[in-house]
């Protein structure tokens, strides 16, 4: 993992790649959204609009994954919005392997 920062900042906050910080418990989502959004920048099939739009849903799912007590209707909303990248060559094999962990995500978070 040449050039990705990983430190611990408390028990249970860790900062993964640029600055990212992610509570311990969602390290595997955080990681997966990371790879997730690798793969739709890469992909031709997607504009850059398309690319941008896709990305700031992946960084929302990110940025309630910082929180003591992610909003669960604001992770459902862009994991919606995500579900666009399934039927895309390329990006349909990880966003099958990320399903199950945001569903997981998605059963412990409460409204």
């Amino acid at each position: 993992w040449a050039g990705i920062n990983m430190g611990n900042i408390s028990n249970n906050i860790i900062v993964i790649g640029n600055n990212n910080i992610v509570r311990s418990e969602y390290k595997e989502v955080s990681e997966s959204l990371d790879k997730l959004g690798n793969q739709i920048r890469i992909n031709s099939e997607l504009s850059d609009e398309q690319k941008v739009d896709y990305q700031a849903e992946i960084n929302t799912i990110k940025s309630q994954l910082a929180k003591s007590e992610p909003n669960k209707e604001i992770v459902v909303k862009s994991w919606e919005f995500l579900k666009g990248v399934a039927t895309i060559n390329g990006v349909l094999g990880l966003y099958a392997k990320i399903k199950p962990l945001i569903e997981s995500l998605l059963n412990k978070l409460s409204s």
